[in-house]
Order: structure tokens, then sequence, then C-alpha cells
């Protein structure tokens, strides 16, 4: 299956390699099926319940986003480039990588545009052989942008920005929307290669549900054996801490605009910028 255009994000958990090393592989099993594949099914699900009365059952009938995972490795995709499928890939990188951060598992990613290809099948011979393929510059994009970044967090490329803007969206999807309602903000992203540079990137920090300072901070940075007395990561903490601040001031500066445009908003769209308020896709 060839994607002529989609958006694509790639995200990586931070201190993979530590919990690989410090755990042994039952523990680090159960640690994934009982803690990140369940938040990553329920940012997929947009926070829909098979049972709404229960806190578990994610009912993956609405996603509409596709992932792949290989192993600290997450690779999503959407259907096309339409602004809805734009749309529904932010949401699911707010909730995922806010719930992941709460839990002790900071991640760190980019969203690109551009071809993509994949291709999944099986082959039949003495044994069956499974064999999938994703190829495309969209990848590679996001892999160099994933990697350039010093923090928790999540890029979106500016060329991206630059094509959703030219699909003249609804005034309630634009980006200055996600801005408002605290999806998206401008931020200079930290670099590893390059000076920082304000970008638009994923404010997370309102999908942790908790207050986070710079103890909480340390504490996920370190969770589950994994080790921060390395220069780098220090930074990443350091970077982190900051970003968590300055989107906590601009939260505390825009409640009273996102209060009054959500007595606005009408439930009309198949997906609106309010996060998981109640509202799926068709």
């Amino acid at each position: 299956m060839t994607i002529e255009n989609t958006y694509v994000a790639l995200c990586d958990i931070l201190g993979f390699g530590d919990l690989v090393l410090n755990a042994e592989h039952e523990k680090l099993k159960a640690l994934f099926d009982n803690i990140f594949n369940t938040l990553l099914q329920e940012a997929l699900s947009y926070g829909a319940k098979l049972d709404q009365a229960s806190e578990v059952n994610p009912n993956l009938a609405f996603s509409r986003v596709h992932c792949l995972q290989f192993s600290d490795s997450l690779l999503f995709w959407t259907n096309d480039d339409s602004a809805i499928s734009f749309q529904l890939l932010l949401p699911v990188l707010w909730r995922l990588f806010g719930s992941c951060f709460a839990a002790g598992i900071p991640l760190r990613g980019a969203v690109t545009h551009g071809v993509l290809e994949v291709d999944q099948g099986q082959i039949e011979a003495a044994t069956t052989v499974l064999q999938t393929r994703i190829l495309g510059k969209s990848v590679v994009d996001a892999y160099r942008f994933e990697r350039d970044q010093i923090w928790s967090g999540c890029m979106i490329d500016p060329l991206t920005i630059e094509h959703f803007n030219t699909l003249n969206a609804a005034p309630e999807w634009s980006v200055e929307r996600g801005i408002d309602f605290g999806i998206l903000m401008e931020y200079e992203v930290p670099r590893k290669k390059s000076p920082a540079e304000k970008q638009l990137v994923i404010d997370w920090t309102g999908a942790t549900r908790n207050e986070l300072y710079e103890p909480e901070v340390l504490d996920i940075f370190s969770r589950y054996g994994k080790a921060i007395e390395a220069s780098d990561v220090k930074l990443k903490i350091e970077n982190t801490n900051k970003f968590i601040e300055a989107a906590r001031k601009r939260q505390t500066q825009m409640k009273h605009i996102q209060k009054r445009m959500e007595q606005q908003m009408k439930p009309s769209h198949e997906v609106n910028w309010v996060p998981f308020k109640g509202s799926q896709p068709n």
C-alpha cells in the first residue's frame, strides 16, 4: 500500500536502553503490557471506552491513525494528508506524550509530511514468514528531527505546517485554534546540531493530569532504573523542566480564553481542538 502523501510521527522512548538492561525480560514485558500498550491504545482511541464506566477497554473502532512499534520506536501515520487527518493525529500524540510522561516513560518525537509506502504481508513457505516494509522520505525526515532534539517533547516540521495552512481548513480547525485550546504551542525547541528555533510543538503537559515540578520530572526520568547521571540526560531533564514551566505560564494566561472558546464550540464536526472532551471522529 502506497500513500502518496500522509502525516507521519516518529517517537522514541527516552532511556529505553536502561529499561532493557536493568529489568528482566518478563518484567519489561509486564511494564509494556500493563502500562505502555494500554496508554497507546487509549491515545489511538481518543479516550473512548468500550465500557464508559470503566477505565479499561479502549474502543479502537474510533481509531483513524495507524501505529507500528519496534523496540523503543513508534511510528504513526494517517490515511492521507487532509486537514482532518492532521487534526486526528495531533490529539493522539497529545494524549500519548502526556500520559506516558506521567507514567515514567518520557518520549521524544517529530511530525512530518510526505510520501509513505507501507507493505505488510506474509510469505508461505515451510513456515510462515511475516514481512513489513515502511519506506519514505517522511520517515527519514521525522527520524532526523526527532534525534536532533534535547528534551522530552514533540516538534512539528515547519513544512508540514505550511502544507496544512494551504488546505484552507475551517477557522475552528486552524493552527491558531489549536494554540488557543492548549494542544499546540510555539516554543524554542532545544537542538543538538543547530541553535534553538521557535517552532510549533505538542503541548502535552495538559494531558499529564498532574502538576509537574522539578522533583516530579527527576523522578520520571529516573523511574524503572533509568540512569540520569550522564550530561546529555541532565540536559534533557533541564530543557524539559523549562518547557513545562513555559507551558504552565501560558496555560494560566490562556484559561480565560479557553473557557470562552469552549462555550462557542459547536459539536458539528468530526473532530475539534478540544482534546478528549467526549467528541470522537465519526
